[in-house]
């Protein structure tokens, strides 16, 4: 099997924890060095690659749902996302990641594959205050209009902690009115810390469903149905083929206005 990213160089080697996630979501920016130790992770853990593809589908949908209602997005390094495709013809962009990404350039590359006006903000630590983002942001977004804020990728090793919740309540005190934010994370140890140690060294505990139900509800009031549980099934070939279990939960919250300032 070969894809599109085959022909281009990305500083190909050693596999990349972001093109594995993209391969796992159906996308194109993987080489065979990726799908090789996808094979022997799948192994390890037989539900990473449903966990990634549900996160996947869950965003672009997502996307489709609001693209009428809001037209800019701030992804807070998500990897290499597949929905990129299903925004970057429609939306502005602005895409947060962490500087020492071994895809880095990759994701440049995705970016700017697109006519659209997109900005790519890589920084030494994701919990920077968004003071050192403004800039950014509204050199690319209008201030007046809602932002959709997509927190997944590294964050399912960061865990809900002080960080994280900094940063939820910059989000809600720094963008407009009407804004929203999206969550989908890996539920469990379905995308171990093999596989993310090298985008984010810190890894914690994995996420719980209440953890994400309280990191929507700081930013504001949760969408129905609430926190949904993204379920997916064990690769075959493996010891749990046929297994169903909870991959991921997701869900999002959207700011009312003037009620979360």
């Amino acid at each position: 099997m070969t894809s599109a990213a085959d022909d281009y160089d990305f500083r190909w080697g050693d596999p990349c924890p972001g093109r594995i996630i993209n391969y796992w979501q159906d996308g194109a920016l993987h080489n065979a060095h990726d799908r090789q130790l996808a094979s022997v992770l799948i192994q390890m853990h037989p539900f990473a690659a449903a966990a990634a593809a549900a996160i996947g589908r869950y965003l672009v949908a997502t996307l489709r749902r609001n693209r009428d209602q809001i037209y800019q997005l701030l992804a807070l390094g998500c990897g290499l996302p597949t929905w990129v495709s299903e925004a970057g013809r429609w939306a502005r962009v602005v895409y947060v990641e962490h500087q020492d990404v071994p895809y880095i350039d990759t994701t440049r590359y995705l970016l700017g594959s697109f006519g659209r006006v997109h900005q790519l903000l890589t920084v030494d630590r994701l919990d920077v205050p968004m003071e050192m983002w403004h800039p950014v942001l509204w050199k690319t977004f209008r201030p007046s209009r809602p932002i959709l804020v997509l927190l997944t990728g590294p964050f399912a090793s960061v865990g809900y902690g002080r960080t994280t919740a900094g940063m939820i309540d910059a989000l809600r005190d720094t963008l407009p009115d009407g804004s929203a934010l999206v969550v989908a994370l890996p539920a469990g140890d379905h995308l171990h810390v093999r596989l993310l140690q090298a985008c984010v060294p810190q890894w914690t505990d994995p996420w719980r469903r209440d953890e994400v139900e309280r990191l929507l509800a700081r930013f504001g009031d949760i969408d129905a149905p609430g926190v949904m549980e993204l379920m997916g099934q064990a690769a075959p070939d493996t010891t749990l083929v046929g297994r169903t279990e909870t991959v991921a939960y997701a869900g999002i919250a959207y700011m009312t206005q003037g009620g979360n300032r």
